[in-house]
């Protein structure tokens, strides 16, 4: 028998080994997601591990004969070409009708091993008719490293094909974005990807289609098409954008080419020099944040982005504008609650809710029917929404904006009914409150109101609503009130006035010294450096959406156990109340609360990168002219530059101060939550006291319990919310149960303060180790007092400064 030398078989095990294991990975989730869609059989394809043994067994695919000089690598070809003429590995049953089964062609089996009688010693040695062992011979031996090195590369061609061919196959399953989305749920940042994607768009932006020929070296022609550097891309209108800016770069090139080369034809006379220097720092900022993209996404949507042309909704789903700060119902949204339940252990079978409240059947049908917009006409399709063609999700944002500002008008209404109510009954006369209501707000949305009998309490307790899906009513909610895009859209047209306003202010004339030369390069600066800005404006503008809306869904979620509306902002009444005595309800809500903090995890790490970058960049800068102002260096800069860095500094750290004080406010929601499971656990720390007399009313009247006369505000005689739906709860669980007695409800008691005390401690962990941080600092009250009072300290001394050299000048 031959023998392979120890080195080299080494090596050959472990690249068997890592592919195996790719292949594993990948084999799995494909044979995972064909049995959860596929509803009919389809064909039997080989199977996979037989598939995978007779690929990677070299030791018996692969013979040497006589000195080693050949190697039979024949099994494994014909192999392929078998399974490619079956089309097991690329094309399923629904796509091409066939019902046969498929087979290997025995005649193309992988070989077996030969008589050993017949193999030579080993490919160095060279037997005698003694049987001898002979001397090594060079020759012998660089034919063997030759032959070694063409089936190395034959091997990894046929793996290449075979990955391709299952690639391929992933890309027809129905399921294929679960998959992808899923192995996302948890990525991190890849430098090295990174540092690819930002060479590849300087690249570009300097040397446009040529760009190709780089990517298509490394990589492949699919990862251009889906980066939009071709015209065969999905993404038509990123791929015009990207070659107008190219042959903007090409232009901008040959007229500062001109500048500097014939200075004595005064070519763009009165275009300040600081004006290409940001532009192109601004295209260098637009390719790190677009790389930054590419350096989060998974290491299987990498593969498939280079495998072939991907359709927009499944490149969409990266894209951080039309992705999250654009909450469609209908596009990612679910997705991403999908991942941070996945992230946080949830268990969705059990992540429901009961209320305390009936729900309006509006509100009812939006918490427990998950494809509740897909039917509806005014929610928008995240296809519609790329091509720009409809406005419908605006129009959807501000319809449910407007419903909900209705809500809050007629609420008023409907608590004033509530006391007129009262005061009737009061006064003896019968006049029904719920007929009143029905009578006035019959179909009115967000009109809940409590069960009067312990029957209806029993009945409303049977219905449980997926939390997953309040969580979407919620990010939708915080959506609608969240902060509009037109502020970086201002300061971009501020910023576009600075090299006018810089002229105006040296020469009285806002376009002094201008020829054609000048108004064409100006006019072309003027648009392409003004969608460049105000792109990357957007970006970092995102984080203050972000957390701006984040602390917005928070405050609606601590809304859900708060009993006591009155106190809230009228937005914030919309959202009923969960049942306090349902231990399950307390463990949803806090994992609702983690889920929520967490949403969005992808964009946010997005989100912290830009503006950690931004921040330390802009205050180097500020730095720098500090020390010029106070004459500590020599900084000499033009008006120009003075203006554009100016206003640039000012929006980048104005957003991100803005950023510190919601992050504040999201953090000291932990401590207002802590507070109101405190006012809980005081209540039932009460009831469980006065349990007696709980009960005693409960059981006072058995039969005007079932009765529909019987009403709960007769026996129920506490002022505080929390005892009322406490006690409440109680009497429809003795009902329920009869066989509980005294001792078992003060148990169940027992462990419900146990359980909030739980919750309170988890809380307190959480604010102390997971707080919403920026630049790694928690942010928090006091460091934000710290900051502006640093920043007003440096404002009052820059001005003194200025006076000071102000005063000095004239005195010179």
């Amino acid at each position: 028998m031959s023998h392979i030398p120890a080195a080299d078989k080494d090596k050959l095990q472990q690249s068997k080994a890592s592919v195996r294991n790719q292949l594993d990975k990948l084999l799995e989730s494909i044979d995972s997601s064909e049995k959860l869609t596929i509803a009919h059989p389809r064909p039997n394809p080989l199977d996979d591990t037989t598939l995978k043994n007779d690929v990677f067994n070299l030791d018996e695919s692969i013979m040497f004969e006589g000195n080693g000089d050949q190697i039979h690598n024949q099994s494994m070809h014909a192999m392929m070409s078998q399974h490619q003429r079956n089309g097991g590995l690329v094309e399923d049953n629904e796509l091409t009708g066939r019902n046969e089964q498929h087979h290997i062609d025995p005649s193309v089996m992988p070989l077996s091993n030969p008589d050993p009688s017949h193999q030579s010693s080993g490919p160095f040695i060279r037997q005698s008719d003694s049987n001898t062992t002979g001397v090594t011979s060079v020759k012998t031996f660089m034919k063997y490293k030759s032959s070694q090195r063409q089936k190395t590369k034959k091997i990894k061609s046929n793996i290449k094909k075979l990955k391709n061919e299952l690639v391929q196959r992933a890309l027809v399953c129905s399921s294929l974005g679960k998959l992808v989305d899923k192995n996302e749920y948890t990525t991190e940042f890849n430098l090295p990807r990174f540092l690819k994607f930002f060479i590849y768009h300087l690249v570009f932006f300097g040397f446009g289609p040529l760009t190709l020929i780089l990517i298509r070296y490394i990589d492949s022609m699919g990862l251009a098409h889906n980066m939009g550097f071709t015209l065969s891309s999905k993404i038509v209108a990123s791929t015009y954008f990207q070659y107008l800016f190219w042959l903007n770069d090409v232009y901008l090139a040959v007229m500062w080419g001109l500048y500097y080369l014939r200075p004595d034809e005064n070519w763009l006379s009165g275009i300040y020099q600081e004006q290409v220097y940001f532009f192109i720092l601004h295209q260098i900022i637009r390719s790190f944040i677009v790389s930054v993209r590419y350096g989060f996404i998974s290491d299987l949507r990498h593969d498939l982005y280079k495998a072939s042309v991907q359709d927009l909704t499944f490149i969409a789903k990266d894209l951080l504008t039309e992705n999250w700060i654009k909450l469609n119902p209908t596009g990612g949204l679910m997705e991403e609650i999908q991942a941070s339940m996945y992230r946080n252990n949830v268990e969705e079978q059990v992540f429901t809710f009961s209320f305390t409240q009936v729900l309006d059947r509006t509100s009812a049908a939006r918490y427990s029917q998950e494809d509740y917009y897909l039917a509806n006409k005014s929610v928008q399709s995240q296809e519609d929404e790329m091509s720009f063609s409809k406005g419908t999700l605006k129009y959807f944002m501000a319809q449910r904006k407007d419903e909900i500002i209705e809500y809050t008008e007629r609420y008023e209404l409907r608590m004033l009914m509530v006391a007129i109510g009262n005061k009737d009954k009061a006064a003896g006369r019968r006049v029904g409150k719920r007929l009143t209501m029905a009578d006035e707000f019959e179909n009115d949305l967000y009109n809940y109101y409590t069960p009067e009998t312990i029957d209806e309490i029993i009945e409303n307790n049977k219905q449980r609503y997926p939390a997953k899906l309040l969580m979407r009513e919620i990010a939708l909610f915080g959506a609608v009130f969240q902060l509009s895009n037109k502020f970086p859209l201002i300061i971009t047209f501020l910023r576009a006035l600075s090299p006018f306003v810089a002229r105006a202010y040296e020469t009285g004339n806002p376009v002094a010294y201008f020829g054609w030369d000048s108004w064409m390069y100006q006019v072309f600066e003027l648009f392409f450096c003004s969608v460049q800005v105000y792109f990357n404006y957007v970006f970092v503008h995102a984080g203050l959406i972000d957390f701006h809306r984040r602390e917005k869904m928070l405050l609606a979620c601590s809304g859900l156990i708060d009993p006591i509306k009155d106190n809230k902002c009228p937005a914030y009444r919309s959202n009923p109340t969960i049942n306090f005595f349902d231990v399950q309800s307390l463990q949803t809500w806090y994992q609702m609360r983690q889920c929520i903090l967490d949403l969005g995890r992808k964009y946010l790490k997005r989100i912290f990168l830009y503006s950690s970058c931004f921040l330390a960049f802009y205050l180097g800068f500020v730095i720098y002219r500090l020390l010029g102002v106070f004459k500590l260096i020599d900084s000499e800069v033009s008006n120009a530059m003075v203006l554009l860095s100016g206003v640039d500094t000012i929006f980048v750290l104005g957003n991100i101060l803005a950023m510190l004080y919601y992050g504040a406010s999201v953090n000291s929601l932990f401590v207002t939550d802590q507070l109101l499971l405190v006012k809980l656990k005081h209540a039932i720390v009460l009831i469980k006291k006065h349990l007696k007399l709980v009960l005693s009313k409960s059981e006072k009247d058995d039969s005007n319990i079932l009765s529909d006369s019987g009403s709960l505000e007769d026996r129920v005689n506490f002022d505080d919310e929390y005892m009322k739906i406490l006690a409440v709860q109680i009497m429809a669980y003795q009902r329920r149960k009869p066989e509980k007695t005294r001792a078992d409800i003060r148990k169940k008691l027992d462990k419900l303060i146990k359980e909030v005390d739980i919750i309170r401690e988890r809380l307190e962990i959480e604010s102390q180790h997971h707080p919403l941080r920026i630049m790694g600092l928690k942010a928090t009250y006091e460091l934000m007092n710290q900051i502006y009072t640093g920043l007003a300290t440096v404002g009052i001394a820059v001005i003194q400064q200025a006076t000071q050299s102000s005063s000095d000048a004239q005195l010179q």
